[in-house]
């Protein structure tokens, strides 16, 4: 999907007004997407890199509610595709474009599904040294 000239600078510019739309900071969306900071310092100073991790790409597209391949889309120019949008797909499609897009689905809401199991993991970690910290209990 990338063309020949990634447009990172495009890419800045897209997650930083997305970050603004919804209202997050840098920290939430690093805890939302699992990708470092120095990576997404990266990606919104719009700095060429020679090689990038899909799956950081990926994260960092469902975090700012959209399609995995959202950001891959930036980077060739295309527009992102919000993630809640009703699905649009007409059904007289090639078999390719219905393949694809199913298989967009299935990854994003095992993503998703993956973004769930952290946050389900962290919050009993937090309740378990709640139970076991005398000091916590009222």
């Amino acid at each position: 999907m990338e063309p020949e000239s990634p447009d990172w600078a495009r890419l800045g510019v897209v997650v930083t007004e997305r970050m603004r739309e919804l209202a997050l900071t840098k920290s939430e969306l690093i805890r939302a997407s699992g990708v470092s900071q120095s990576t997404l310092d990266s990606y919104m100073a719009g700095e060429a890199r020679k090689s990038h991790r899909l799956d950081k790409l990926r994260d960092l597209s469902l975090a700012l509610g959209w399609t995995p391949d959202s950001l891959e889309r930036v980077l060739a120019g295309e527009d992102p595709v919000d993630a809640h949008q009703p699905v649009d797909i007409d059904p007289s499609s090639s078999p390719e474009t219905l393949m694809r897009f199913m298989l967009d689905e299935l990854v994003r809401l095992k993503m998703e599904q993956n973004d769930l199991n952290r946050r389900i993991d962290e919050l009993r970690r937090v309740l378990g040294q709640m139970s076991t910290d005398p000091s916590r209990t009222a």
